[in-house]
């Protein structure tokens, strides 16, 4: 007996240092009842399993409660028995009721006299088992289970985790702490948690959604798949999605908060947006407007909103990140922008280079909507050459039009005119309507220059200033001139035409000084200096020293010598002209187109018969009358009046002679018929007297008849 109560105290100090290296403290407390009386020395030992089990009699989850295990204490008199686990072995003194009690994490769990009856006791102690559920805002929420967390339960951590959400907590209110890392992002809560024996989950939904869609489109409405941008999604300064629209114009993000996201794109390493979107659970889908618009078409159109296209121009598009892009427009004069910028980020600038100009021409424009106009100052433009008072343009004419470029002249169109044409007309295709032009034209030594600084209405007009020269000549007697020549000289040009009916044409004159000369016959006789407005004004009068004569020849007593040969001598200088005509019934000789120039000698020659006469005549001598000696012109019997007279003479005397006798006979009988009319009257005149008076004036009479007799006589004579 001794020896037992020597050991006792040996035990009990090994059981209170286990206890005290498990943090357990056990006080034996012995209650009133059916236990083995010590005082008498009669201790019996069991050992009896004890079953720690939940609330609801479930067995434990070692899995789930380690390493947080249950303690247990029994408790008899001062004599205190702690165990820690859920499946153990105790060596009671015996059976009877003991002060048990129960903790989980220094929390009282169990604590009630408990009648230990046989070798197998079930403790039904106040826990239960929690699970934690973590869900989407999403309606219907999804659970998640990227989180992790733990229950503050006593003096440890009761952790659970979305691979192990079920734990074992006592009743009571604990303080809890969940930490959600999703794809995305990370939410971290805190909160405390009521068990009661009805617990069994802790739910919590997240302010996340399962995912979010962004959906990126233009400002058209179109897809932007194939734009070289890049789109970035934040939260909290952290990337949440990154998306390049070269292969996808949608972005997912999965388990987004359900907060504001900021969303960055950029292009060419330039943001070109900068947009905050809100997450909402009832939004899956959001449409992100990237600020450019898809499938722009730009139509680039002349001044005259003409289609822009032609081969000789090339374009070039250089966008507001400094791009360069080579497009082709399409005979419509358009073409397409993939993907086009708001104005917000700058002005495009389209460059046309002209491979004839040699050139570049820039035009800025901005993208407003999904169809641009770019309206430049080109103009489809035609070069069109015309005679200034001519019908036509002459042959070997040469044109040439230039362009005065910022590298100097360039030659826009050269032609030259192989025939005489009415007009030139030719295509110089789209031309700067303001640009700086030289158009030359080249002619016979000529050369006249045209500056434009625009081209009006497409066209390139020139007026060369050649001109048809209308000859209207004349003679000196007021009548077209005919068979005579004129040429007119200008510059180094000689134009030769035939005179027909007073007028000659000249085709071609360029507007100059010029030398007009007439001749006729060889002979000159006009040579005009003509001014430059009198060649532009188109018509020429001149006249000609050409003259008619009209040449009557007659004899004596104004009488009319047909058949005479009249001739017309002109001298002048070292040169003569001569022409012949013969008189008509009425004598008259009619020299026509007769060359008189200034200072020539004018000789008419008659000849008629044996006559001829020479006379000096002047210009304004238009009728010539010529007096022949043809006194007597009897077949072939012509006689001047000397010879005439001569012969008369002759014949005259012969018969005056005959005359006088004649008379001087006629005399004689005259005075003896006389008498014997005086005696008869004389015996008569007596009674009726005045017989002497009547004599006396027959006598008279007779006398004054002999007289008129005599002046007859002295005529011939």
């Amino acid at each position: 007996m001794k020896t037992k109560v020597s050991l006792m105290p040996k035990v009990c100090l090994v059981v209170f240092v286990l206890l005290s290296m498990y943090s357990i403290s056990a006080r034996v407390y012995v209650p009133r009842g059916n236990f083995p009386d010590k005082l008498a020395g009669n201790t019996t030992y069991v050992n009896v399993t004890v079953h720690v089990l939940d609330f609801n009699g479930n067995e434990f989850q070692l899995d789930i409660l380690n390493p947080q295990l249950i303690v247990t204490t029994f408790s008899y008199g001062n004599v205190s028995i702690s165990k820690r686990g859920i499946d153990f072995v105790v060596n009671l003194t015996g059976y009877g009721v003991y002060n048990v009690s129960v903790k989980y994490c220094d929390v009282l769990v169990y604590n009630r006299p408990t009648n230990v009856t046989s070798g197998e006791l079930i403790l039904r102690v106040n826990i239960t088992r929690i699970t934690v559920g973590v869900y989407t805002s999403d309606s219907p929420p999804l659970p998640l289970t990227n989180y992790n967390g733990y229950f503050t339960v006593g003096n440890c951590k009761v952790s659970f985790s979305g691979e192990k959400p079920t734990v074992y907590l006592p009743f009571g209110t604990f303080d809890y702490y969940l930490i959600f890392t999703g794809l995305t992002t990370k939410i971290e809560i805190n909160g405390n948690f009521t068990v009661t024996p009805s617990s069994s989950r802790l739910e919590k939904v997240l302010p996340v959604i399962s995912q979010v869609t962004l959906l990126f489109k233009t400002l058209n409405g179109l897809s932007p798949l194939g734009l070289n941008a890049t789109v970035s999604v934040l939260y909290k300064d952290k990337i949440l999605g990154n998306l390049s629209l070269l292969s996808s114009d949608k972005l997912v993000i999965n388990q987004p908060p359900l907060d504001t996201l900021r969303l960055e794109a950029k292009y060419g390493g330039i943001k070109i947006l900068e947009q905050d979107i809100k997450v909402d659970a009832q939004q899956r889908n959001v449409e992100v407007v990237l600020p450019i618009y898809a499938n722009v078409v730009v139509k680039v159109t002349s001044i005259d909103n003409e289609p822009l296209y032609s081969q000789d121009l090339s374009f070039i598009l250089v966008t507001p990140f400094n791009e360069v892009i080579q497009v082709a427009p399409s005979p419509e004069g358009t073409f397409i922008i993939n993907y086009g910028f708001r104005q917000d980020f700058g002005r495009y600038i389209l460059k046309i280079k002209s491979s004839i100009l040699n050139d570049v021409f820039s035009y800025d424009f901005a993208i407003n909507s999904q169809q641009v106009e770019i309206q430049t100052n080109f103009r489809n433009s035609y070069l069109y050459v015309a005679p200034e008072g001519a019908s036509m343009l002459p042959a070997n004419m040469s044109i040439t039009v230039l362009y005065q470029g910022e590298g100097g002249p360039v030659v826009v169109k050269y032609l030259k005119t192989s025939s005489p044409v009415q007009s030139v007309n030719e295509p110089l295709g789209f031309l700067p309507s303001n640009g700086i032009f030289t158009a030359t034209v080249e002619y016979s030594g000529y050369k006249w220059t045209y500056n434009f600084d625009r081209i009006i209405q497409g066209k390139m007009n020139l007026l060369v200033p050649v001109f048809d020269v209308q000859l209207n000549a004349q003679d000196l007697d007021g009548k077209p001139l005919y068979g005579c020549v004129a040429n007119l000289t200008v510059g180094r040009l000689s134009y030769v035409q035939q005179i027909s009916s007073g007028q000659a044409l000249f085709r071609y004159i360029p507007q100059d000084s010029a030398q007009l000369k007439i001749k006729c016959q060889g002979l000159e006789v006009a040579s005009i200096q003509l001014l430059p407005r009198q060649v532009e004004e188109g018509s020429i009068n001149v006249t000609a020293r050409v003259k008619t004569f009209t040449v009557k020849v007659h004899g004596w007593f104004d009488k009319a010598l047909p058949g005479a040969n009249v001739t017309v001598t002109v001298v002048s200088g070292g040169n003569s002209f001569v022409s012949s005509t013969v008189t008509d019934a009425a004598g008259t000789g009619v020299l026509r187109n007769i060359p008189i120039p200034l200072g020539s000698n004018i000789i008419i020659t008659v000849s008629y018969g044996g006559f001829v006469f020479k006379k000096n005549v002047y210009e304004g001598e238009s009728n010539i009358d010529i007096f022949l000696d043809v006194f007597l012109d009897i077949g072939f019997l012509r006689l001047g009046l000397y010879q005439t007279v001569f012969v008369t003479v002759i014949l005259a005397l012969s018969l005056a002679i005959g005359f006088f006798v004649f008379r001087r006979l006629s005399h004689i009988k005259t005075l003896k018929s006389m008498f014997e009319e005086a005696e008869y009257f004389e015996e008569e005149g007596e009674e009726e007297g005045g017989l002497l008076q009547k004599f006396k004036e027959m006598f008279k009479k007779k006398k004054e008849k002999e007289e008129e007799e005599r002046e007859e006589f002295d005529l011939f004579g």
